[in-house]
């Protein structure tokens, strides 16, 4: 009974500490205008995208970050008028990393850039 107790507090701390590990990807707005990321999918043939989520001035939005090698893709438009549109890669190096992307209108064009 005693090693079978034993091995589920082992197993419980070694997710505890998997978890821990685990790394997040984010996106801050710099610029002065609201933007809105928005992460696509695959079906099938075509390419769908999820809900879209607003960032005001200086807003963070944080997700959790992928698996190794994993390719996320996110597009990233203004409400400017014209609106401005840049489409975002995103690789998930091997190891877990934290990731923060800042967007920044420079010259009229949406500029992506990481922030270590």
């Amino acid at each position: 009974m005693c090693i079978i107790r034993l091995l589920i507090v082992l197993a419980l701390l070694h997710a505890s500490h998997a978890v821990g590990l685990a790394g997040w990807l984010g996106f801050r707005n710099g610029s002065s205008q609201k933007v809105i990321v928005q992460e696509s999918f695959q079906v099938g043939e075509s390419v769908q995208f999820n809900r879209p989520k607003v960032l005001y001035k200086n807003e963070l939005l944080r997700d959790a970050a992928g698996k190794p090698g994993q390719v996320r893709i996110f597009r990233i438009t203004t409400q400017t008028n014209p609106p401005l549109t840049t489409t975002v890669r995103v690789v998930h190096p091997p190891e877990i990393e934290n990731h923060l992307y800042q967007i920044s209108l420079i010259q009229g064009k949406i500029h992506v850039e990481i922030v270590k």
